[in-house]
C-alpha cells in the first residue's frame, strides 16, 4: 500500500509541515491541521487560512464548519484548482504560483 502524503505551507515564514499516512480522508486532514494549529504562532493567531483544493476530506461548509468547530481560528478558503487542472502531480506547483 502506498502512503498518501498531506503537507501545509506558511507562506509568511516559508515554513512547509508534512504527514504520510495510510490513506486520505476528513481524519488524516484534521490531523495535518492539528500538527499545525497546536503550535505557535498558529494556536494564538487572530485568524488562520487553510487555502483548499475541493478535495472530499475538506470541502464544503461541512468541512469548513467542522474545522472552525475544532479551530476557532482557522479559516478554510476552496479553491477550484481540481476542476481546472487534470493533473494532481502539479498541485504543489499551484501552492506555489498562488502563494
Amino acid at each position: 500500500m502506498a502512503a498518501r502524503c498531506l503537507a501545509a505551507y506558511d507562506v509568511h515564514h516559508a515554513t512547509v509541515f508534512g504527514r504520510c499516512e495510510p490513506t486520505t480522508g476528513i481524519d488524516p486532514f484534521m490531523a495535518l491541521v492539528a500538527q499545525v494549529m497546536s503550535q505557535e504562532p498558529y494556536a494564538s493567531a487572530k485568524r488562520v487560512f487553510w487555502v483548499v483544493d475541493n478535495g472530499s476530506s475538506h470541502r464544503g461548509k461541512k468541512a469548513a464548519d467542522r474545522l472552525t468547530k475544532a479551530f476557532p481560528n482557522a479559516v478554510l478558503i476552496h479553491t477550484r484548482y481540481r476542476e481546472v487542472c487534470a493533473g494532481r502531480a502539479s498541485a504543489g506547483l499551484m501552492w506555489v504560483a498562488m502563494l
